[in-house]
C-alpha cells in the first residue's frame, strides 16, 4: 500500500461540493456533527467517525456549525470491503492518533517517511477490518472495560468486581453485555489476557524467574492459584508449559543453528 496524498483541512466548512476522486479514500471526522452522503447513502458523523471511500464514488459532507477532516488517499490498496465502510473510532482515538502520526510524518517529509506512512495507514486498515467483523458488537462500553482491564492486568489488588460496580450497571447486567460482545465474561477475558502474557514471560524468563514471580508479574497473587487458571487455559501447569513448549522448541531452535551450512569463501 502506498500513501499517495495527505490533508487535513486548514478551516471549517459547512459543505463541500458533491466529488469523487479516482482512488481509496479514507476520511477522518476530526470536529464537527453533520450528515454524509456516500454514494447515494446517508449517513450521520460526529468527531472519530471513519468513512472508507472507493474509487469513483461521488461523496459530500454537510454541518450546520462547520467541520474538519483528515483525508488520506491510497494506491495498491487491499480493501475491507469492496463498498464503502463506515465506522466510528474507539474510545481512546487509537485510529485518530495513527492518523495524526501518518499526518506528521507526511508533512515532516523526514527519513523513511513513505514507509512510515505506509505501516501506519496498515495499522489503521487492520482497525477497520477488527471493527467490520465485529460489526454491531461494538459498545463504548465494552470497549472501556476491555481497555481498563488492559490497563490493569498486572496489578495483583485489581479487583474486578468493584471495577464493574463503576460502570453504572448491575454487576449481573454487565457481566451480560460483556459476553454478548465479546463472547466471554470479564473474569474469562482478564484471565485470558494474563495468561497469555504469562506464556511470553515464561517464554523469555522462565531459566530466571520463579513461577511466584511469573504470577505476580500477570496479576496472580496466589501462584496455586495462577496454576490452576494456566492448566484451565493451556491443558498444563506452567511448569509443563516451560519444560514441553519453551525448553524443547528452543533445543531445536538450537540443533538448526548447530546443522545450519556453513557458506566457505576461498
Amino acid at each position: 500500500m502506498e500513501i499517495l496524498f495527505i490533508c487535513r483541512t486548514k478551516k471549517t466548512y459547512k459543505a463541500y461540493p458533491y466529488h469523487s476522486h479516482a482512488t481509496w479514500e479514507i476520511i477522518y471526522s476530526l470536529y464537527g456533527t453533520g450528515t454524509a452522503v456516500v454514494g447515494g447513502k446517508e449517513y450521520p458523523f460526529k468527531k472519530g467517525t471513519i468513512y472508507l471511500i472507493p474509487p469513483n464514488i461521488m461523496h459530500r459532507k454537510t454541518a450546520v456549525n462547520g467541520y474538519c477532516d483528515e483525508c488520506i488517499f491510497l494506491k495498491d490498496f487491499v480493501p475491507v470491503s469492496a463498498d464503502e465502510t463506515v465506522c466510528e473510532d474507539d474510545a481512546q482515538e487509537s485510529v485518530g492518533q495513527l492518523v495524526g502520526l501518518m499526518y506528521d510524518a507526511y508533512i515532516g517529509k523526514g527519513s523513511h517517511y513513505p514507509e512510515i506512512s505506509a505501516a501506519l495507514g496498515e495499522a489503521v486498515i487492520e482497525y477497520l477490518k477488527s471493527w467490520c467483523e465485529d460489526g454491531s458488537k461494538r459498545s463504548p462500553e465494552t470497549e472501556n472495560f476491555r481497555k481498563l482491564l488492559v490497563d490493569h492486568f498486572p496489578e495483583t489488588d485489581f479487583n474486578l468486581t468493584e471495577a464493574m460496580k463503576k460502570t453504572g450497571y448491575s454487576i449481573n447486567y454487565f457481566r451480560k453485555i460483556f459476553k454478548e460482545h465479546t463472547g466471554i465474561t470479564p473474569l474469562d477475558y482478564l484471565e485470558k489476557i494474563r495468561i497469555e502474557y504469562a506464556k511470553e514471560q515464561i517464554w523469555t524468563y522462565g531459566d530466571i524467574l520463579t513461577m511466584k514471580e511469573i504470577a505476580e508479574s500477570c496479576g496472580f497473587a496466589d501462584p496455586y492459584y495462577f496454576s490452576r487458571v494456566f492448566r484451565k487455559c493451556e491443558g498444563m501447569s506452567p511448569r509443563m508449559y516451560l519444560k514441553n513448549e519453551v525448553k524443547n522448541d528452543n533445543e531445536n531452535i538450537k540443533f538448526e543453528r548447530i546443522n545450519a551450512p556453513v557458506n566457505v569463501k576461498g
